[in-house]
């Protein structure tokens, strides 16, 4: 059996300036995924392929003022033999065309236009009864996706048993020494791939800002139980191994290394984690939390001249809430939410230049008690804040307004309001613009608009809105952001 989809390509790139929010899903293509057996006849082989498409233009009054264009091709085949066993294989082609680079940008030598591909996904996906495992270059998950939200290239098994589900995982951060295998991929004009502040990858939001792995290893724990009164516990332990064991031999002042300097990063993590529902299934929640401990590298001592060891000592806590609201349900299906997400910071002060991106050579002396993951947590559009010497409140509601009708049905706007505040009024936060010793961060607005149209189509638009506290200087300027996208399945 083959299938192929078809649809009409759709070029979006048109912005407009007015207030609202927002932050979920973008364009997630989870239908590549293999299908759960189902009854009934099966086919021998079965062949998908195809392309998807996603067209983004996107403005931010902060740094993207003139817009810029992010196109995603992903070709794809799958085969499954059986409807048991799986093979995959997903390449990404981006185009990126930057219409606000600023002189400055532009005197250093960067381009407007660039581009690059890669190979995105090739794995092989095995169904054993309960047990399943995942080989190859694959979308790796652990828990709610804070502590590890990636591709990667490793294996995979999960497996349901009487009392619990069991998934472990074993990986590499897909980075080569040269970019042909490399997850990165290739710049067309031939130079390694860099990131971008923005990416439209299927599994995250399109405010996920996930750090540069570099070489590492990952592996991953976890257990799930069955749902008892509407409700399930699981626990996990994520660990991560720096393949970066070298030290700075000399001082450059071109990179800012020093030398004596060591970045060598090896956290290991655990986990506790609730999900289901309380009383009715109207009311849904998901609830972990994170201890962070491992080994890191303080900043150059004055006196040695050489990097000292020191312990990680960090915590998160995130939590969700939905509410189905029994009030017209048929032709709005309204929902109210509720979000609470903290995490530990380090002891070092606005304004001072720290980075909480950084997992090394940030902290001075002592314990790091810095919040760092390799997933993401969605917190703002405009923000994009990191859980670090922050909590973050976010109240909402969304609504399908045209349920009532067939052709709407897939219509969903959701609005969602945030409040952030630091932990420690005087320390740093993950924006480097937050240089002012006051507690309250300021506020967020987030809307989003989503409309599959057909199986085959699917528009997306996103606004968001941050206004700064007194985190921030006087006068800081309001930041917002406005996305619109058109994703297509051929």
């Amino acid at each position: 059996m083959k299938k192929k989809r078809s649809a009409i390509l759709f070029f979006v790139a048109a912005f407009s300036l007015s207030p609202v929010l927002a932050a979920s899903e973008l364009i997630p293509l989870e239908e590549l995924k293999p299908l759960d057996l189902a009854d009934g006849p099966t086919n021998k082989h079965s062949f998908q392929y195809g392309l998807s498409a996603a067209n983004t233009g996107i403005s931010d009054s902060a740094n993207l003022k003139s817009g810029f264009f992010l196109g995603s091709y992903r070709p794809y085949f799958r085969y499954l033999y059986n409807e048991t066993y799986l093979f995959s294989a997903r390449g990404r082609v981006a185009y990126e065309y930057n219409n606000s680079l600023t002189a400055a940008q532009q005197a250093a030598g960067q381009t407007a236009a660039t581009g690059l591909y890669g190979l995105e996904l090739f794995n092989a996906e095995f169904r054993f009864g309960n047990h399943k495992l995942v080989m190859g270059r694959s979308f790796f998950k652990t828990g709610r996706g804070l502590l590890f939200a990636n591709f990667a290239d490793g294996v995979e098994y999960s497996g349901v048993f009487r009392y619990a589900k069991i998934t472990a995982m074993g990986s590499y951060s897909a980075q080569y020494s040269g970019c042909a295998l490399s997850l990165s991929g290739c710049g067309f004009s031939g130079q390694i791939a860099q990131k971008g502040a923005y990416d439209v990858t299927p599994g995250r939001t399109i405010d996920a800002n996930l750090p540069n792995a570099g070489k590492r290893f990952f592996a991953s724990l976890e257990a799930e139980s069955p749902q008892v009164f509407g409700s399930s516990a699981y626990a996990l332990a994520f660990y991560s191994y720096d393949l970066d064991q070298s030290t700075v031999a000399t001082t450059d002042a071109s990179t800012g290394r020093v030398a004596g300097q060591r970045y060598t990063f090896n956290p290991l993590y655990f986990g506790l984690g609730f999900s289901g529902y309380v009383v009715s299934p109207r009311i849904r929640y998901l609830a972990e939390g994170i201890y962070e401990t491992g080994s890191t590298y303080n900043k150059v001592n004055a006196l040695t001249g050489v990097s000292e060891q020191s312990t990680v000592r960090a915590w998160g806590f995130t939590f969700d809430l939905n509410y189905a609201l029994p009030v017209l349900e048929a032709k709005l299906m309204p929902g109210l939410i509720f979000q609470y997400a903290t995490g530990s910071g380090r002891n070092t002060a606005a304004g001072s230049g720290a980075n909480t991106a950084n997992a090394a050579q940030e902290n001075l002396t002592g314990s790091d008690t810095n919040l760092f993951y390799f997933g993401y947590y969605s917190a703002g559009l405009a923000l994009k804040p990191k859980l670090s010497n922050l909590h973050i409140f976010r109240w909402g509601f969304q609504l399908r307004p045209l349920n009532h009708y067939h052709w709407g049905r897939n219509f969903m706007t959701v609005f969602k309001y945030s409040y952030y505040l630091k932990q420690v009024a005087a320390n740093a936060i993950s924006d480097p613009n937050a240089t002012m010793p006051g507690a309250q961060v300021g506020q967020g607005l987030d809307a989003q608009l989503v409309y599959d149209f057909t199986s085959d189509l699917k528009f997306f638009y996103a606004y968001g809105a941050f206004i700064p506290g007194a985190a921030y200087a006087t006068g800081a300027d309001v930041v917002q952001i406005h996305i619109l996208s058109v994703n297509l399945i051929f």
